[in-house]
């Protein structure tokens, strides 16, 4: 049995997600449902329970300030919101898991199968957590990436650029490291701000603070910092080129 606490300040989204988890997941048991982020960090810190679902904006206070005072490292955090904003992005960088309102009976069942395998492998959220709040701080500051053997936390600005390798992903970093990911290209392409690591063909996105060379031609390429060349893709030139520029 799985133990859970609901924040949640709408009644009718109390009602929902009581509803959703009392007919497809029995092994959920409902300890507490609260409606503000006082009363959440109390009974959190109480209750001690495996998992949290987690209204991102409450009434004078966010989930975000409920995070920032109670040890959640041994607790499961599962957003709900409405709203697909930044704070989503936050919490895509962060790899922590998430739930859109109206609330999908598939992908609530998803999230607590996750959740299920990280409270039997006892995986510690810390660096998760860590890794939201300096991002709502400092937006795209860091990002966690998943491994075979689990999550690399790294700084976004240590990334010169990522390429693609079937389905995994390699990252270079700027000390010459080497980070292999169990997630695709195309999944980063769709978290990460294109402002930053822009993607320059079909097996590369780069970090436009490390290019220092443009060069034009047939094939177009540019040359990084640590002297890479990669090369560009006729279809990202323009918008490379103008970001380029704005910068």
């Amino acid at each position: 049995m799985i133990n859970a606490i609901i924040v949640e300040d709408e009644p009718k989204g109390q009602e929902v997600i009581i509803e959703l988890l009392t007919q497809f997941q029995p092994n959920v048991n409902i300890l507490k449902v609260i409606d503000n982020a006082e009363s959440a960090a109390i009974a959190i810190n109480e209750l001690n329970p495996d998992i949290v679902f987690l209204d991102i904006e409450l009434k004078l206070k966010s989930a975000f300030d409920i995070l920032d005072s109670v040890d959640c490292s041994n607790i499961k955090i599962i957003f709900t919101t409405a709203f697909e904003k930044y704070a989503i992005r936050a919490i895509k960088y962060a790899a922590l898991d998430y739930l859109l309102k109206p609330i999908d009976i598939d992908e609530l069942d998803d999230a607590i199968k996750k959740a299920e395998q990280r409270i039997s492998k006892k995986e510690n959220n810390f660096e998760h957590i860590q890794t939201i709040l300096s991002n709502l701080k400092k937006p795209n500051s860091r990002i966690a990436i998943p491994t075979i053997e689990g999550y690399d936390f790294i700084a976004i600005d240590q990334i010169t650029h990522c390429q693609a390798d079937s389905g995994y992903s390699i990252f270079y970093l700027k000390n010459s490291k080497k980070i292999v990911s169990s997630k695709p290209l195309k999944y980063y392409q769709n978290i990460v701000d294109q402002n930053i690591l822009f993607r320059v063909s079909k097996s590369h996105l780069v970090n436009l603070a490390f290019i220092k060379k443009y060069v034009k031609g047939k094939t177009p390429y540019v040359i990084l910092t640590n002297d890479e060349s990669i090369n560009v893709s006729i279809n990202f030139k323009n918008t490379l080129l103008e970001k380029m520029h704005n910068k």
